[in-house]
């Protein structure tokens, strides 16, 4: 009594109690709860924390005059901490609702594309077939789906030109330091064996500027290597007309080369952004900083493209997103599908450049799928990524 007061305070306090708890439970179990028990947790929360400051309140009145001059409804703070709690979540709903708006007609004709590649038995026995092979694919542990530090002697590199010095993006000058500091590509294809990869999976890389120091020279020789698989896989480029250029075509001829669309290093302010939002601030967990795709016809195609990838010496495979996969949740990339790689290359080239260690990005798409997608398509996905903060 001396506590609480009268008995009819006990109930309050002991209600407050019980939702302080169910709230506990929800953080130890953290993304387990469904969609509307993470809502019902969170409006339970806004309760709960409104009433225990009520009660407070109430109870140091009761303890102050002696008899109860104040009663939880008429705590018009708390009230106005609810309002703006609930105004929050509503808006943070009515957010989730526009961005559906913003890609429901590129996911649906995204969709489209898929029932039509499932209805057809062919196709959908391929897709099937891809599944399981990349099931069989062997990868990497995960503490290495991570940017990790090499410890061949790139980092002492990096740090003594550029790490230590005012921060200027200036790609041809990187370029230059690796060229100096490092041998000569001719003098490293014979593969000397002494000239081993050395990555310290101890040792994530945690800056920004590290990894975008060495994406220019990454970016080139991804592209050399995604040449190689293209031409065994009858892979297409995107053509700077919209359209498609066949490697196996513009390997013999230059001038379709300089046609060809190359996809760019990430943006720093979108990577910042995805670092942020996605990755809780650890930049060791964006592994697309360098990425290129190749298109195919079939899926016939792009399995001798995931063949010529996972036998080859010069690539070491980190992890691979399958979203060809008919279990895959369509609706977390607006209905987009392809089959995405994250790998190391390791070639007497990639070591001697000190980029062994450095996870890239080759996504594998179906011509279906590439031809939906547009700039304005683009700017539609950005958006719908926007709103829910992705």
């Amino acid at each position: 009594r001396e506590v609480f007061g009268e008995i009819d305070c006990f109930i309050p306090w002991l209600i407050c109690g019980l939702g302080q708890m169910c709230f506990g439970a929800q953080l130890l179990l953290k993304q387990r709860f469904a969609f509307w028990g993470q809502v019902v947790m969170v409006l339970l929360d806004i309760a709960t924390r409104s009433w225990d400051c009520g009660l407070h309140i109430y109870h140091d009145n009761r303890l102050s005059s002696g008899f109860c001059q104040t009663r939880v409804f008429q705590m018009w703070g708390n009230w106005i901490v609810l309002i703006l709690c609930l105004i929050a979540i509503v808006l943070r709903w009515r957010s989730l609702i526009l961005s559906e708006r913003y890609i429901e007609r590129d996911q649906q004709r995204y969709q489209e594309t898929w029932n039509r590649i499932t209805d057809h038995g062919n196709d959908l026995d391929s897709v099937s077939r891809l599944a399981e092979k990349i099931q069989r694919i062997p990868l990497m542990s995960p503490p290495y789906a991570r940017q990790l530090r090499s410890t061949s002697g790139g980092l002492a590199v990096l740090e003594h030109n550029v790490i230590n010095k005012p921060y200027i993006w200036n790609p041809f000058a990187i370029s230059k330091i690796f060229a100096v500091e490092t041998p000569t590509t001719s003098s490293l294809d014979a593969r000397d064996p002494s000239v081993e990869s050395t990555v310290d999976i101890t040792i994530p890389i945690t800056d920004l500027n590290e990894l975008y120091l060495q994406s220019p020279v990454v970016q080139c020789t991804l592209r050399n290597k995604i040449k190689e698989w293209a031409r065994v896989s009858n892979g297409y480029f995107r053509s700077t007309n919209k359209g498609f250029i066949s490697w196996v075509e513009a390997a013999e001829n230059l001038e379709l080369q300089t046609k060809i669309k190359w996809a760019k290093v990430k943006s720093t302010s979108r990577a910042v952004q995805k670092q942020v939002r996605t990755y809780k601030g650890d930049a060791s967990r964006l592994l697309d900083i360098c990425r290129q795709n190749i298109v195919f016809e079939t899926i016939g195609d792009l399995e001798k493209c995931m063949e010529a990838m996972g036998s080859d010496p010069e690539a070491i495979l980190v992890r691979i997103k399958n979203r060809l996969d008919p279990q895959y949740p369509f609706t977390m990339t607006a209905g987009y599908r392809d089959v995405c790689v994250s790998l190391r290359m390791t070639s007497a080239e990639a070591i001697g450049l000190h980029i062994d260690n450095h996870v890239c990005e080759v996504q594998l798409v179906l011509r279906d799928f590439a031809e939906i997608q547009s700039d304005d398509g683009h700017h539609r996905y950005v958006a719908f990524r926007d709103q829910r903060a992705i």
